[in-house]
């Protein structure tokens, strides 16, 4: 016959069930704490968005902190609803780049890991309005305005004098520009050169004769360069 020590069978009982007690309190603290980690530490969204030259595609930045979330891109519709066009899991602190974008609004979203689809389709999102979207931003993509070229010169007064300045004016594509002078046999006579981040305008430095002239232009992201003619004329 095998006796128990009823003392010592209560105290094994209890120490048992502490331990359960413990590891059921640790599995809660834990699954607790990445909850509210991947909710609690995204700080912001910043993007950064460009199309290089007129008719291109364009890209999207994401920068984002945090973990435990999924990048939405959207775009506006005509009516400004945001439609999804793509999406990326992500599970720690990142760089999301979108690219292959027309010109358009659009907006991103972070949205928990689990939210089921269909996506919020307002614009300008409010975030504190769904606690499974983290954080929403807009962006606009602009497609650059096609490159323009306006030569002027400030005149010979006499028919073989050399002192005739050519002047430019430019819009169009981004700044900053690169100009170029050639003379009517495709010599160079000035530059290439870069302006100044916001110079729409340019005097070439060189004193000229009557004849023609091609002045050629293009920018800071190498778009198709833009040559026009011009005649400078003696009286």
């Amino acid at each position: 016959m095998v006796f128990y020590d009823k003392r010592q069978f209560l105290q094994t009982k209890t120490s048992i069930m502490k331990k359960i007690l413990l590891l059921i309190n640790i599995v809660f603290i834990t699954l607790f704490y990445n909850n509210a980690s991947a909710q609690g530490v995204i700080d912001s969204v910043i993007t950064t968005q460009y199309i290089e030259c007129p008719g291109e595609d364009g890209c999207l930045t994401v920068y984002t902190t945090g973990n435990d979330y999924t990048v939405v891109l959207q775009q506006a519709n005509s009516l400004l609803q945001m439609q999804t066009v793509a999406t990326s899991a992500t599970f720690a602190s990142s760089v999301e780049q979108f690219c292959g974008l027309s010109s358009g609004v659009y907006q991103v979203l972070l949205a928990d890991v689990n939210y089921t689809p269909p996506y919020p389709t307002a614009f300008n999102f409010d975030p504190n309005t769904d606690p499974d979207i983290f954080d929403a931003v807009t962006a606009v993509l602009i497609d650059p305005l096609p490159l323009a070229v306006a030569p002027s010169d400030s005149g010979l007064f006499c028919w073989d004098d050399t002192d005739a300045l050519i002047n430019i004016n430019i819009s169009g594509y981004t700044e900053p520009y690169v100009v170029r002078l050639e003379d009517n046999a495709n010599n160079i006579l000035f530059g290439p050169t870069t302006l100044g981040p916001t110079d729409s305008s340019f005097t070439f430095p060189l004193g000229l004769s009557a004849g023609d002239y091609t002045i050629c232009v293009t920018d800071v992201w190498a778009c198709p360069e833009l040559c026009v003619p011009h005649t400078i004329v003696s009286l």
